[in-house]
């Protein structure tokens, strides 16, 4: 037997399909365009990331490029950034890293960091770190 509250209900649930049906035909749902992040170089967006450091003295500030060994992804040059401001609180600067080419650029205060303590303190932190030389830089 079919009481009054199932026929109620059983009306609201059409009326309900009824609506979503005119809203999917008026606007029917659009895919996405896939996001391929090896295409993201060439298609003009930045591979560059950049993050503002401590204040530091620029009178004493130089800029250190290095490469980090498998570095390719916003997660990695995060780690590194992390293990720069740990090692060397106060003393480094913008830090700003090509996921492209696996680079980072390191302002710091050479009262307080060295290139030689900077790629050493990377390399404590499980990444493979070297110069690079100014000819290779960017």
């Amino acid at each position: 037997m079919v009481n009054k509250t199932s026929i109620v209900t059983m009306a609201v649930l059409a009326l309900f399909v009824g609506i979503v049906t005119i809203a999917l035909i008026q606007n029917p749902p659009t895919k996405p365009a896939p996001h391929n992040h090896e295409e993201e170089g060439r298609s003009g967006q930045s591979n560059v990331l950049e993050a503002k450091g401590d204040d530091i003295d620029l009178s004493k500030a130089k800029d250190f490029t290095f490469k980090v060994k498998g570095m390719n992804s916003e997660e990695i040059a995060g780690k590194v950034n992390s293990s720069l401001h740990a090692s060397f609180e106060g003393f480094v600067g913008k830090v700003t890293a090509d996921l492209e080419t696996g680079q980072f650029t390191v302002q710091y205060d050479t009262s307080g960091a060295s290139e030689e303590k900077i790629l050493e303190a990377i390399k404590q932190s499980g990444f493979e770190a070297e110069a690079v030389s100014a000819e290779q830089s960017p």
